[in-house]
């Protein structure tokens, strides 16, 4: 892959050396080397920036991956700081119930629970419960749980010892163990 952007760049060929650098990232991330993946994906941050603006869906897409290699990185905060200014990009130019500005929002919601930041957290993941009832049409007529009480859930699941991981819960079952609220049925 190296050899790859080498010869895109001695060529002038910038965009197919971007591509194959990010390409390289991905391939580091997946071995577990993010350190090497990092730099990748601040270059090809750079370049899509330069050549589309901040906004673009490319250079968020890569913002987003980025966040992520820092997350693996131990870089909680700088992650979140990535992932609030995707977040606030995709609001602005996609609007707050687009789905991937739903799945930025997720994404810095289970950034927040993952720091322990569950006030944030909670917020964040009603504001998806939310966006993602806005979206339904107007002839689907099914119940959902009111946000917050998702978001009871998530929290009390984030509060969780690690061997608890890969454990089945349903609403109804936390609910009978008391861990949520009584049974209320999100109205749009």
């Amino acid at each position: 892959y190296e050899a790859v952007v080498e010869a895109c760049e001695a060529a002038g060929a910038e965009a197919n050396a971007v591509v194959a650098g990010f390409k390289i990232s991905l391939s580091r991330r997946r071995l577990g080397r993010h350190a090497e993946a990092r730099p990748l994906l601040e270059a090809v941050l750079a370049f899509e920036t330069g050549r589309y603006g901040a906004e673009h869906k490319r250079p968020l897409a890569t913002r987003g991956e980025l966040a992520s290699c820092m997350k693996q990185m131990g870089d909680a905060e700088g992650a979140m700081r990535e992932e609030e200014a995707v977040l606030a990009a995709r609001t602005r130019t996609l609007g707050p119930t687009h789905a991937d500005t739903l799945r930025a929002r997720q994404n810095l919601a289970n950034s927040y629970a993952n720091a322990s930041d569950l006030d944030r957290a909670a917020r964040e993941y009603e504001a998806v419960a939310e966006g993602f009832a806005a979206t339904l049409p107007d002839d689907v007529n099914f119940p959902f749980e009111d946000p917050v009480i998702m978001s009871d859930a998530v929290l009390w699941m984030s509060e969780q010892p690690m061997e608890y991981t890969g454990r089945i819960e349903t609403i109804t079952g936390l609910r009978e163990k008391g861990i949520v609220r009584p049974e209320f049925l999100y109205q749009r």
